[in-house]
């Protein structure tokens, strides 16, 4: 038996009105986002250049062989090992926040305090991490495919790599890495998104099994039901590609 998961504001959420706001309705649910990025990305750069020290070590010490000692890239494996650590160390912090974030943005609670407090006691603390499991899958891929790409285009851009690259290289390398790595990870990025709020009301409810937690199968499975394999994954990653580089 299926039942249809529909959480509605008077039984779930709080859902706030709107109205009147008008263009400052565009920045709603970035408060949330503002206590989370200092110490996420503290972690993520501290991380990341952790990660690179330990691989440009090796390399200089001549025990790898995927780049020239003289170069200060990392190649493919110490770039993607450094994005994917930087990203999971990142996204243990911003995981929950991108969730109230979201919420947020729907119109649903009055600010980022009371959707943690609603959240944590309708859902357990386990809510605010429902999505976490596919926002690794949605980001060690992008920190991987980001860093690798960023390392390869300044390796092909740069006339000496054994200098550190001018302003120009840094912002086509960065650009044109964000934009590849945010196309390629656009459809688990859809599926992140319905499992942050799938108990958010009839807009974006989706039949589940009745007692069935926050899974990422179903919630691929509900993302092709509702709105197709492919359905607007071309439009969702051009924009996203767009954003991401620019």
């Amino acid at each position: 038996a299926t039942v249809e998961t529909i959480i509605t504001p008077a039984t779930m959420t709080t859902q706030v009105s709107d109205a009147g706001r008008g263009f400052t309705r565009l920045w709603r649910g970035v408060q949330s986002v503002i206590y989370g990025c200092i110490p996420a990305h503290a972690l993520y750069f501290s991380s990341y250049e952790a990660v690179k020290a330990i691989f440009q070590k090796r390399q200089h010490a001549g025990h790898t062989s995927t780049v020239s000692t003289e170069s200060n890239n990392l190649g493919p494996l110490g770039s993607s090992v450094a994005g994917a650590s930087a990203a999971f160390c990142h996204d243990l912090i911003m995981s929950p926040l991108d969730t109230v974030k979201q919420r947020l943005q729907l119109g649903h609670y009055d600010g980022t305090r009371h959707a943690i407090r609603e959240i944590a006691q309708h859902e357990g603390l386990a809510g605010l991490y429902r999505s976490f499991p596919i926002t690794l899958l949605t980001n060690l891929p992008y920190g991987m495919v980001m860093v690798s790409t960023n390392e390869y285009l300044r390796e092909v851009l740069e006339s000496d790599p054994t200098k550190p690259p001018d302003v120009m290289t840094s912002l086509l390398a960065g650009s044109g890495a964000g934009m590849v790595a945010a196309a390629v990870t656009t459809p688990l990025d859809r599926v992140k998104t319905r499992l942050q709020t799938q108990r958010m009301g009839a807009a974006i409810a989706f039949t589940l099994k009745e007692n069935q937690g926050p899974h990422c199968d179903k919630a691929v499975q509900a993302v092709a039901s509702t709105e197709g394999s492919s359905a607007g994954c071309p439009k969702a990653m051009a924009e996203r590609a767009i954003m991401t580089g620019s």
